[in-house]
């Protein structure tokens, strides 16, 4: 959050006999100055007056337009006021063009503020009967990067679309959401939001007979929880019969010259590859997030599965590269299986030539 002071003079009053005298009008002497404060985060501006703060934010293209004759009511400001147009429009001006070079990346302390302000929130909404931290916050290994994640437990099932709506209305009102979306898991609803900062801030709802942690990363700040409930991770076969299914389709891609499906199903391929590694390191293997902790012996054999250039040629090249990935684990995982999948995994790299 950010201020800026707009200060600004009063000419003399003059009339037809010359200059008044500053004691014969007090209140509007010559060169007489005043000031009006604004408060305005990277994306939005918030009219605020030395007294009186307003709630209803702008953004630039709506920098409020202020009739002198009422800046003294809405904002509090005292003396003469007419050069305070001048003054405001050079002032919009300045935060205009200092808002184009500023970062508009959230701080870390914008991101706290608001999971506070929520946090709050439900402590006064009587419908919800439980609040938690999740995600990284709740283990304490949040960084700069990291978003909001919230979960809630609502008291009464038949409840939850109005509770969504309510709060959805506050993120977008209050918080100036630009959109949203929902995964849904079972019988949770994550409804996650776009914020002008770059801020991704997730709230999941769920009814109160289900509100648990579903993994470590779970705090509860309010109300109760049922017992916890964690969610095991993908099943090794599974992520065996997605990467031989995911190659079969890479195949044909590459023979009908279907060059950006064929990338598309290669990375595919990759992505089961490091999942299985994953669960092999005991590392998370949901959504990517424990690649970057495998060993670099692991993840460096399936750099060259990467898609240089978008030919048949190389793609044919990676392709291979994968699918030995592929291979590799499988043997890891079930070496029964991989004898029997070895000879048709390897056939599909050399049919689609």
């Amino acid at each position: 959050m950010r201020h800026k002071r707009v200060r600004w003079s009063t000419p003399p009053i003059r009339s037809a006999g010359g200059t008044k005298r500053a004691a014969e009008f007090p209140d509007r002497g010559p060169e007489r100055t005043g000031e009006i404060s604004f408060r305005y985060d990277k994306i939005t501006l918030a009219k605020v007056g030395p007294r009186r703060p307003t709630a209803r934010p702008s953004t630039v293209s709506e920098w409020p337009t202020i009739r002198p004759e009422l800046a003294g009511k809405r904002y509090g400001v005292r003396g003469d006021l007419s050069g305070l147009k001048d003054a405001l429009a050079a002032a919009k001006s300045e935060v205009a063009i200092e808002l184009k070079t500023k970062d508009p990346m959230f701080t870390p302390e914008e991101r706290a503020h608001l999971r506070f302000d929520l946090l709050e929130y439900a402590a006064r909404d009587c419908r919800i009967s439980g609040a938690a931290i999740t995600g990284s916050s709740a283990t304490e290994q949040e960084d700069q990067w990291s978003d909001i994640d919230l979960a809630f437990g609502v008291v009464d099932a038949a409840e939850l679309p109005s509770v969504l709506s309510d709060w959805t209305a506050r993120m977008y009102d209050q918080h100036l959401a630009l959109h949203h979306l929902d995964v849904k898991s079972g019988a949770w609803i994550y409804r996650v939001f776009l914020l002008p900062s770059t801020l991704q801030v997730d709230l999941a709802f769920v009814p109160a007979t289900e509100f648990r942690a579903l993994a470590p990363t779970f705090r509860l700040m309010s109300g109760r929880a049922n017992e916890p409930r964690h969610v095991p991770p993908p099943q090794p076969l599974d992520l065996i019969g997605l990467g031989w299914l995911y190659a079969l389709h890479a195949r044909s891609c590459i023979a009908r010259q279907k060059l950006w499906q064929a990338e598309h199903m290669i990375s595919g391929i990759r992505d089961h590859v490091f999942a299985l590694a994953c669960i092999r390191h005991d590392l998370p293997a949901v959504h990517g997030r424990g690649i970057d902790q495998l060993p670099s012996g692991v993840t460096a054999q399936l750099e060259s599965s990467l898609v240089r250039e978008l030919n048949v040629v190389e793609l044919l090249r990676a392709f291979r590269v994968v699918v030995a990935g592929l291979l590799s684990e499988i043997r890891r995982a079930d070496s029964e299986l991989a004898g029997r999948l070895q000879e048709a995994l390897t056939h599909l790299t050399e049919s689609s030539r």
